[in-house]
C-alpha cells in the first residue's frame, strides 16, 4: 500500500518555490541559512482536469505481480473499493503492463523496484453532482507513476504519452488524463499573484463545462484542475485550484486579484525603494551598530518598510494603498539589496 501525496494549494507551492530557492546550505550549527540574494524563477505548469471520483491504484513488481488499493489500504475483488477492483480485474493484465512500460518508459524500473500506477476511478454513482454521474464507471490515470526504490526512497515519472487513442489496452473505460484538454500557464514567481486571475478563468471554464465529459459525449459542471510543473515532477509543485459550486469542500478556491492594483504597488515600489534610500538604510544599520550580517536582515528591512511608509504617506493615499499592501514588496526588493552586500563582508 503506498499513498498518494495530498495535493496542495497555490500558495503552498509559492512557499516551497521561494524556500527552495533561497536556500543557501547549512551554518556551521547545522542550521539552515536562507538568502534571498537574486530573482525567483519563473515556472511553466500544465493543468489537467480534476475528477471527483475516489482515488485508486495499481501496484507491480519486478515479477508483474499486480495488486489493487485504494486511498488508505489494499482492496480486492472481495473487499473492494466502488468496485475499483473488480473493475480492473476484467482487463488482459499482461497486455495493459506492457503498454504502461512502455507509456512510463520505466524498463530500467523493474528490475529491482515497485511502481504504482495512480489513478481516479469516477463515474456512475462513486460521486455525486458533476457530469461525469451521467457516464459509465471509468479509470482514468494520472501523468505520474511513482517508482519505490526501498522503504525510505522513492521518486516521480511523467508518462510518456504515444496513443493516438484514449483506450489503453483497447479496454473501454481506461483513459490517461493527459489525453484530454489540458491548460499550461507561467508563473512568475516574483508575482505569482498576478496568474491567479489565468487561473480562474481556467477553472471557471472547467466548472462550466467539464472537459473530459464534453469529449466522451455529455455536457454539465467539472470540478476543478490540478497542475503541476512541467519540468520537476515532485509533488511539492502540485496544487489545485476548484471552482465556487465546490467551495463547500475543504479546498478553498483561488481567488481573482486586483491586477491594476499590483500595477500600482510596482509604480510605488519602482519610485519609493531606491538605491539612495536602501544606502540609507546601510548607515543606519552602522550607525545602530548593527553588523552588516544576516542576522540582522530583520532590522534593515524594518527600517526601510518604516522609513518608506512614514516618507511616502501622500504618496500611498493618492494611489489608493496603504502599509498593508506595499510592505511584502517592499521587503523583497530590499532583501535583494541587503544579501548583496553581506556577501561583500
Amino acid at each position: 500500500m503506498y499513498n498518494f501525496p495530498k495535493i496542495r494549494q497555490f500558495k503552498d507551492v509559492i512557499r516551497h518555490v521561494r524556500i527552495q530557492h533561497d536556500f543557501k546550505g547549512l551554518d556551521d550549527s547545522g542550521e539552515a541559512v536562507y538568502e534571498h540574494t537574486y530573482p525567483y524563477p519563473t515556472l511553466t505548469f500544465r493543468g489537467t482536469v480534476k475528477l471527483h471520483g475516489t482515488n485508486a491504484g495499481i501496484t507491480f513488481d519486478k515479477d508483474m505481480n499486480m495488486t489493487f488499493q485504494s486511498r488508505t489500504h489494499e482492496i480486492s475483488v472481495e473487499k473492494d473499493n466502488a468496485g475499483f477492483a473488480a473493475f480492473m480485474s476484467r482487463i488482459d493484465r499482461k497486455e495493459f503492463l506492457t503498454q504502461f512500460v512502455e507509456s512510463f518508459k520505466i524498463e530500467h524500473c523493474l528490475k529491482d523496484e515497485t511502481v504504482v500506477l495512480f489513478m481516479e476511478f469516477c463515474g456512475g454513482n462513486i460521486q455525486k453532482g458533476v457530469a461525469l454521474n451521467q457516464l459509465d464507471k471509468m479509470a482514468i490515470i494520472f501523468t505520474h507513476a511513482k517508482v519505490i526504490e526501498d522503504e525510505e526512497n522513492s521518486h516521480w515519472l511523467s508518462t510518456k504519452i504515444g496513443y493516438s487513442s484514449v483506450k489503453p489496452c483497447g479496454c473501454d473505460g481506461i483513459f490517461f488524463i493527459e489525453h484530454f484538454p489540458t491548460f499550461d500557464i507561467e508563473i512568475d514567481f516574483n508575482s505569482p499573484e498576478i496568474a491567479q486571475n489565468k487561473i480562474v478563468e481556467m477553472v471557471l471554464a472547467v466548472e462550466s463545462e467539464c472537459p473530459v465529459c464534453k469529449q466522451l459525449g455529455v455536457s454539465g459542471i467539472g470540478e476543478g484542475i490540478v497542475f503541476k510543473n512541467i519540468n520537476d515532477s515532485a509533488s511539492e509543485f502540485w496544487f489545485k485550484a476548484k471552482g465556487e459550486k465546490h467551495s463547500a469542500s475543504k479546498v478553498k478556491k483561488i481567488a481573482a486579484i486586483d491586477v491594476e492594483k499590483i500595477k500600482t504597488i510596482d509604480e510605488f515600489t519602482s519610485i519609493t525603494v531606491t538605491e539612495n534610500r536602501l544606502n540609507q538604510g546601510l548607515e543606519y544599520m552602522k550607525e545602530q551598530g548593527f553588523e552588516i550580517e544576516t542576522k540582522n536582515t530583520g532590522v534593515f528591512l524594518r527600517w526601510v518598510v518604516n522609513d518608506i511608509l512614514s516618507e511616502e504617506l501622500d504618496l500611498l493615499t493618492e494611489n489608493d494603498l496603504c502599509a498593508k499592501d506595499v510592505g511584502k514588496y517592499i521587503s523583497d526588493i530590499a532583501k535583494v539589496f541587503w544579501f548583496k552586500e553581506t556577501d561583500k563582508i
